[in-house]
Order: structure tokens, then C-alpha cells, then sequence
């Protein structure tokens, strides 16, 4: 997996390089959860900000949006989400 904003991996990486199992996880701000401003078949992970807050954690947290089901980024097999991991993605999609 690479991690990286969407305006240096656009301008400076690309994709041409990877290898066909590397995926990415990308970081744009400001952008509803889900969408980067990048989209390819890699991208299975978008950080949409760092202003999360969290109970019983003092400061902002990183706030992330799995495009993949997350036993698929886990394990790199297709799966199906979990019915948590579905009620999750409901609440960021809503919050």
C-alpha cells in the first residue's frame, strides 16, 4: 500500500511505476469521504481529514473512508462487508 496526498501523487508519482498488487491510500482534505479527487481501481483508502474528533482522545484525529471492504484491503481477496463494517461506512457517509 502507498500512502500519499492526491496532488503529489498525481504530479510527482503516478501510477505507471507500481506494481499491479500495490494499492493506495490517498489524502485530500475538504473532500466528501469516499472522494479523493483521484480515482482509479487502486485507491482503497481516502484520509478526508485531520480535524476527527474522538471521545477520550484529546487533539484531532485523522478521519478515513475505506472505498474497499476492509477484509479486502486486509487480505487482498474480494470480499463482502462486513454488516459492522456496513453500518460504519453508513455513519461516516451520513455524519
Amino acid at each position: 500500500m502507498i500512502y500519499s496526498g492526491v496532488s503529489f501523487f498525481k504530479t510527482q508519482l503516478g501510477e505507471n511505476w507500481m506494481d499491479p498488487n500495490m494499492v493506495l491510500w490517498l489524502a485530500h482534505y475538504g473532500r466528501p469521504p469516499g472522494q479523493p479527487g483521484y480515482l482509479s481501481p487502486r485507491v482503497a483508502i481516502h484520509q478526508y481529514s485531520d480535524a476527527g474528533k474522538i471521545p477520550g482522545i484529546t487533539g484531532n484525529v485523522d478521519l478515513n473512508c475505506a472505498i474497499w471492504p476492509l477484509a479486502k484491503i486486509i487480505t487482498g481477496e474480494d470480499a463482502e462487508l462486513t454488516p459492522e463494517e456496513h453500518d460504519a461506512l453508513m455513519l461516516v457517509e451520513t455524519s
